[in-house]
């Protein structure tokens, strides 16, 4: 591990640091806070990601610091607080993006398998697209698998 007065990289990936207890009051939070306090006056670029928005206990910490900032020159994290869904299932949550007119491919595997289930027409679609691109030729549009 590089010590807190180096500069980072200039292309280091992302690393992920996932907290979670089942466990009420354990910490989660505040030992996240300090994480991020940690990595950011390291020079790290940091995000974080509040699941437990009902409470919000991250989200408070984050929104006393950005309120801090304006007065203390503060690194702040980039946040965002998600929020409960107030659907009943995940075919309902599939029906309301294909709703919205969003492409589903935009979203994970799951998700994509949910959406079939919502619009089968669409799974067809897109096996018939798949088999105008063998029959013309056509490349394919998916990235390659990284190895």
């Amino acid at each position: 591990m590089r010590p807190f007065s180096e500069a980072p990289p200039a292309r280091q990936r992302p690393h992920v640091i996932v907290l979670g207890n089942e466990k009420g009051g354990s910490g989660k939070s505040t030992t996240a806070m300090h994480l991020i306090v940690a990595l950011l006056r390291g020079g790290g670029s940091v995000g974080s990601i509040d699941l437990d928005a009902r409470q919000g206990t991250l989200t408070r910490y984050v929104e006393n610091r950005q309120a801090s900032a304006a007065e203390l020159p503060l690194p702040l994290p980039r946040h965002a607080a998600i929020r409960a869904s107030q659907l009943d299932s995940a075919v309902a949550a599939a029906a309301e993006v294909l709703a919205s007119g969003t492409h589903p491919d935009a979203y994970p595997p799951f998700a994509r398998r949910v959406g079939d289930s919502v619009d089968p027409a669409r799974k067809e679609r897109k096996r018939n697209a798949a088999n105008d691109r063998r029959t013309t030729g056509a490349a394919s549009t998916r990235r390659p698998r990284r190895t």
